[in-house]
């Protein structure tokens, strides 16, 4: 099939994120395109419906997994999505850059992140083709690292497909927030909008438990459901009244797009994907208290935008990716 690419496919690990929603999507488009053999420390059993032939290094932990097995990887180029390169590796890399919010406020993040992501971030950007997925992250890394040169590429979504929910019923009416908690999501701000007014309907908030983030007393009309599958995400998009994204800082804000593609009002900052896509749905709003009130009461009094996105389809997301991989493996 020409170029093999071994991929970084850590990030597939329940409980699966904002880079392992990427790698989801990505994956078995590209596989069309390249010789594609993702890695992991061990084979993690939510790889085997996607059809991918996994490569399971040894069970290191995953920094040591990465810059010492990988790095070492049967291939022409080494795929790495987490942002970081194998320290110096000796073949060529790809490396995606979802943002640089470590470097920006590193203080929204946890230790873990810092320490796996700032010492390498000179040498990846250095000697790696780097790819963003948007151009303000471009901005950045050209601010940040003079004389880089990253490559845009948005992502991608396919069709919507149809969901399930197998939790506990949910109320006919609800408002969704999801997404990891973490400080830059401002959970803390839409429970703040809830806390006063109890007469809203209520809000579900979908997402893994993340760092640095204390849930104040929750109002009555807030249900925490935790972190959701695939199916379970579906129908929460598809039955939700809106999506609330006030995120203070995103390098695309992939949910954003999700909720948008179905045509579901999108109270939401201007993140990237409201960029890069045009997105009739979308209602923009502040960081702030009032402006998701108001967002809020706009859905409520029926004046949303209802007409779903059109966002290119994973498919040709990959084909660029497959473009930059051949080309850096082919560098002398």
């Amino acid at each position: 099939m020409g170029v093999k690419v071994a991929a970084d496919c850590r990030a597939l690990r329940p409980p699966v994120t904002g880079i392992g929603q990427f790698l989801r999507g990505l994956l078995p488009a590209l596989q069309r395109e390249v010789d594609l053999v993702p890695c992991v420390p061990r084979v993690f059993r939510d790889l085997a419906p996607a059809g991918i032939r996994v490569e399971a290094g040894p069970a290191f932990p995953g920094s040591m997994w990465f810059h010492g097995w990988f790095r070492h990887a049967d291939a022409d180029v080494l795929f790495c999505p987490l942002g970081v390169r194998p320290w110096r590796a000796d073949r060529p890399c790809v490396a995606v850059i979802h943002d640089l919010s470590v470097l920006r406020y590193p203080g929204w993040q946890s230790f873990k992140n810092r320490a796996t992501v700032l010492p390498f971030l000179e040498d990846t950007v250095r000697g790696a083709a780097v790819v963003v997925p948007c151009r303000a992250v471009a901005d950045e890394v050209r601010r940040f690292f003079p004389g880089s040169d990253p490559v845009v590429i948005p992502h991608g979504l396919d069709a919507p497909r149809p969901g399930a929910w197998t939790a506990a019923p949910l109320p006919s009416e609800f408002f969704l927030f999801l997404g990891t908690m973490e400080p830059r999501k401002n959970l803390a701000l839409c429970l703040e909008v809830w806390k006063a007014d109890p007469s809203l309907p209520p809000l579900v908030v979908a997402g893994a438990p993340g760092w640095k983030v204390r849930l104040p007393r929750l109002p009555r009309n807030v249900v925490m459901a935790g972190y959701v599958d695939e199916a379970g995400k579906d129908w929460l998009l598809d039955h939700c009244l809106a999506l609330l994204y006030p995120s203070s800082y995103e390098g695309f804000g992939l949910p954003v797009a999700e909720a948008a593609v179905r045509g579901v009002p999108v109270l939401a900052t201007a993140v990237p994907a409201t960029e890069e896509y045009t997105l009739p749905s979308w209602i923009r709003v502040k960081p702030e208290p009032g402006s998701v009130r108001e967002g809020v009461r706009r859905v409520l009094g029926g004046a949303a935008v209802k007409e779903p996105a059109r966002v290119r389809p994973w498919i040709e997301a990959a084909r660029d990716y497959a473009g930059v991989l051949t080309d850096a493996a082919r560098r002398p």
